[in-house]
Parts: C-alpha cells; structure tokens; sequence
C-alpha cells in the first residue's frame, strides 16, 4: 500500500509539475490564449489575450464571454453556436474586432482561431480561442495601399502633363525649325558665317527638344494604353545601318569614333517588326552611347543574327553604370546621374520606352556595365 502511495504521490507531483509548465508556456506564448467551456465561460485565460482587452486575467476568469464583452455578441453569437453544434472550427484573417475598455471603443483588428475541444465520445467539452491582434499591421497596409494610390495619382498626373505639354510645344517647334531653315536658305539675306554658326546652333537645340518632345509624347501613349506597332517585312541590316549614319555628325561632333560591325550586304537580316520603332530603339541606345562617352572614347554597333534571332549590341567607353543602378536605368525619370544627364539633355525616358518597344515586338533588352570601363546595351529579336 505504501509503495503504491508513494507512486500515486509522484506521478501526482509529475503532473503538477507539467501543468505549471504548461501553465508558463501559455502566460508566455506571444499570443491570445483562452478557453471557454460549453457555455462560453473564460476557464483558462493567458495575460497576453487579458492585456489585448486591456483587461486583466482575474476580470475575465468565470465570466461569460458576452458579458466581459457584450459588443461581440451580435457578430461571435452565431458562430459559437455553430461550432458547438457542429465541431466545425472557424478562422479569420484581419476581422475587425471592436469593444469598449472603461468606455472608451477600441477599433482593432485579429486573426484568430476558434476551435471545438470534444472528449472522447465525441462531445463538446468547450471552445479553444487562439487570437493575435494585428492592428498595426492593418494600417501599415492601409497606409501603403494609400501611398500606392498617391503614387498612382501622381504617375497619372505626370502623363496628362506629358501628353499636354508634348502637344502645346510641337506647334512652336515646327516655327522655331521653319524660320531657321528660312535663315540659313538666305530668305531674310545672305548669312555671315557667325550668323550661320548661330542658325545651326537654333536647328540643333531644336531638333533636340523635338525629340524629348517625342519620347513624351511616346511615353503619353504607352502610360494610356493607345500606342501601337506597325509591322513591316523590314531588313533590319538597312534598319541598323540608318540609324547608325543619322548619328555620325553627333560622334564627330563630340570626337568619338563609331563604328558598325557585323552586318554582311549580301545577306539581309529580314524580320517583321515596326522598322520605325526598331529604329528609335537603336537612336535611344547609339545616342545615349555617344552623349555618355568623352571625347576620344569609341561606339561600336554590332549584330549578330542567327537561326530565328537577331541581337544588336551596342558597346561604348564611356562613363559607366553602377551595378545597383542595372535594373532601375529602364525606369521612367530614372537618371544614374541628374547632373551628367541635364548637362546632356533628356528627360529620362528613352530607356523606358525602348524597353517598352522592344518588349512589344516579344524581345528582350539589357545592360552590362562597370563603372569607368563602359557600357553594353543590347536587344534580340526573333525573326
């Protein structure tokens, strides 16, 4: 009798021992932890769920749940009724949970887990409650859902301005060009060579602004949704080697050697893309090569076609991108350097939209660059 009493005392101390730990464990888990019996009174209670509550443990203990918080009633009565009906547990996701503390209302919101605790015939025995409140969380999203919005706004913003104001200068820079070309023909009277020097500098400064008007208006169209290709049976070759030849005087003019490789007159690179957007693609990509190389330094142009592709790469000497501006040069507005590229001209959209163009026609384009050693921009096709 004794030994069995002493056993009985042990295993007694053991699951004393275990219940204080399962004890701790609860107090401590990081979250909401309760159970109700059959008629919704708080049996077990865990500080981290009284604290939720702004009530505390000894408030809530052998009270009914309704009546330590009336305001759930209305929404949590039928579902506790339907869990205890049918052992059915139900879970939820950001609910809004509202109550009053002291009379004040709290404005929360939960996940949590409701679930049936049956015994072993298969009765309900009382309802396990698993809540973690995640208020902030809510409104860190609701914040960044708001953001999101003003971005969208502001994004929208920027393309009604684009597309407006690409339209109002179109008209003046077609005078500005129109007078410049009746000056240097001598309309108004025989040039002097300072003035003749004057009139190309205007024919310049125009045909640059012409093109940031352009790629604005280009820019309106994709942001709208309106833009569309006009695919030709194109030799690409003719395509590369036009494009390459319009940007001569601009590598002669800032001392930079450029160069075609690659391409073989016998043997056509035929294709069916928009050779006119093929070809701004190849204006964005040359040009920017030539604008970001010092005087001395060297373009080349190469293509290289294969069975059912073409890729064009452009190479360049110049200045160089850092690694962690790759994947933002393509960005509309992104500029690697403000200062480099106001100094240049532009408006930090001709590698949004040659992505754009290219991706239109299924290709792909990318970069590889090192700082202070040069850039290689390129694209494929299929043909």
């Amino acid at each position: 009798m004794e030994t069995q009493l002493a056993a009985l005392r042990t295993e007694l101390a053991e699951s004393r021992r275990e219940c204080a730990l399962l004890d701790r464990m609860i107090a401590h888990v990081p979250a909401g932890i309760a159970f109700l019996d059959t008629d919704l009174v708080f049996r077990k209670v865990n500080a981290t769920l009284a604290k939720f509550l702004g009530l505390t443990v000894e408030a809530m203990l052998g009270r009914r749940m309704f009546d330590v918080l009336p305001e759930t009633r209305e929404y949590y009565g039928p579902l506790m009724e339907q869990l205890l009906r049918t052992g059915e547990p139900f879970r939820a996701v950001e609910a809004p949970f509202s109550y009053t503390v002291n009379g004040v209302p709290m404005e929360t919101f939960w996940d949590f887990t409701y679930m049936p605790i049956v015994s072993r015939d298969g009765r309900p025995e009382g309802v396990l409650v698993l809540n973690h409140e995640v208020s902030e969380r809510v409104a860190s999203q609701r914040q960044l859902r708001e953001q999101i919005t003003r971005l969208k706004a502001l994004d929208q913003l920027k393309a009604d301005f684009l597309n407006a104001a690409s339209h109002e200068l179109r008209t003046p820079l077609t005078s500005i060009k129109g007078y410049a070309e009746f000056l240097e023909d001598g309309v108004g009277g025989q040039l002097t060579p300072t003035q003749r020097d004057h009139v190309y500098q205007i024919q310049a400064g125009t045909q640059r602004l012409r093109r940031i008007v352009d790629d604005m208006l280009d820019f309106a169209r994709l942001e709208a949704g309106v833009f569309q290709l006009q695919p030709l049976r194109t030799d690409l070759g003719k395509v590369i080697e036009q494009e390459v030849a319009s940007l001569r005087p601009l590598a002669q003019e800032k001392q930079v050697v450029l160069e075609l490789r690659g391409l073989v007159p016998s043997v056509p690179l035929v294709a069916t893309v928009d050779p006119l957007r093929i070809g701004q693609v190849l204006l964005n990509l040359v040009g920017n090569a030539i604008k970001f190389t010092p005087a001395g330094g060297h373009v080349a142009v190469e293509a290289k076609g294969d069975a059912g592709s073409l890729r064009v790469e452009v190479r360049d000497t110049g200045i160089g991108i850092p690694a962690d501006c790759h994947e933002r040069v393509f960005e509309k507005f992104y500029q690697v350097n403000p200062s480099s590229t106001r100094e240049h001209g532009g408006a930090g959209l001709g590698l949004a939209i040659s992505k754009a163009l290219v991706e239109a026609h299924g290709g792909e384009i990318g970069l590889h660059s090192v700082p202070g050693e040069g850039s290689t921009f390129w694209f494929a096709l299929t043909v």
